[in-house]
């Protein structure tokens, strides 16, 4: 009896010992041929053990495909392309999906009440508004001239950066607005170092703004950026002695720089960010500069700064 058994177990038992993927297979294949065998099952009896040989027969065929090293390699394959390579992923409203997915279970932990609100918010301040293009090498340059008699202030103000074009955006377009509670005039568009006309419909009156729109798309032809140029000249009066700015796009690296007319110093106040830098002496042109952000550094939509003229007697 006991070299029978130990025979059964050296056939049967050992080999599915530690291979699940056999086991399932072998007690698959035994329960389906049992429920086919005309030897007076109950209905319900051989229906229940053909539904679950077959079950066990396909976890059987799953494991054995799961062990192979050819479907390891391309699970995680597929799995790496989800993290790592996401621009693989055909359908791309997939991505904000899992964004969100990912944001809200971070964000719970922090704001349990009120995670999903957050995550709408930063989702809809940096992921799905002006998106056709970013900054870099930003350098905005204020050169402010005060009239001693009357105390009005003449801004001339020029931006000068590298418009960065998102991918796939066939019709980008530079936008900028400027509080029309004082006169303000375009002086000057250069873009791809090509002075550009401008009509009166491109900078016009909208709800108390004035808005600068330029269609970019003919200049970025063959380009994955265009560079930009343009001064506007703004007259204040005394009552308006500041100048504020609003980050509204992704800028990375940005400098400002101003002069002032004699009798008055600036006075830079940050919105969102704390670790920018201001020069020692005023360059070579007179400029005090403010680094905002290094040139691998960033500033986000909502970060902005306010220029104040202040009387240094």
């Amino acid at each position: 009896m006991k070299t029978a058994f130990k025979f059964l177990k050296t056939l049967l038992i050992d080999p599915v010992r530690g291979n699940v993927a056999l086991a399932l297979f072998l007690i698959g294949i035994t329960l389906i041929v049992l429920a086919s065998l005309d030897i007076g099952w109950p209905a319900r009896l051989a229906a229940i053990l053909q539904t679950i040989g077959t079950t066990l027969l396909g976890g059987g065929v799953f494991a054995v495909i799961m062990k192979s090293a050819q479907f390891s390699d391309l699970f995680q394959q597929r799995i790496a392309d989800v993290i790592y390579d996401p621009a693989r992923i055909e359908d791309a409203q997939q991505l904000p999906q899992k964004w969100r997915l990912l944001t809200n279970a971070i964000l719970k932990q922090v704001l349990p009440s009120t995670y999903d609100t957050a995550a709408a918010a930063i989702e809809q301040r940096y992921f799905t508004r002006e998106l056709d293009y970013h900054f870099e090498n930003y350098e905005a340059t204020y050169d402010i001239a005060i009239d001693p008699k009357t105390g009005t202030a003449t801004v001339t103000s020029t931006l000068r950066a590298q418009l960065m074009i998102s991918p796939n955006k066939k019709t980008p377009c530079f936008e900028q607005t400027i509080r029309s509670d004082s006169p303000s005039r375009l002086t000057s568009l250069i873009i791809n170092d090509s002075p550009v006309a401008v009509s009166d419909d491109a900078f016009k009156d909208e709800d108390g703004w004035r808005v600068l729109r330029v269609q970019l798309a003919t200049y970025a032809v063959g380009h994955s950026y265009v560079k930009l140029e343009r001064t506007f000249l703004t007259a204040q009066s005394k009552k308006e002695p500041f100048v504020s700015a609003t980050v509204t796009r992704f800028t990375k690296g940005a400098v400002i720089r101003v002069k002032i007319s004699d009798g008055y110093e600036v006075r830079m106040l940050s919105i969102g960010f704390d670790d920018y830098v201001r020069s020692d002496a005023p360059d070579g042109q007179g400029f005090t500069r403010w680094t905002l952000a290094p040139a691998e550094g960033l500033l986000l939509p909502g970060q902005g700064y306010t220029l104040v003229f202040v009387p240094t007697n």
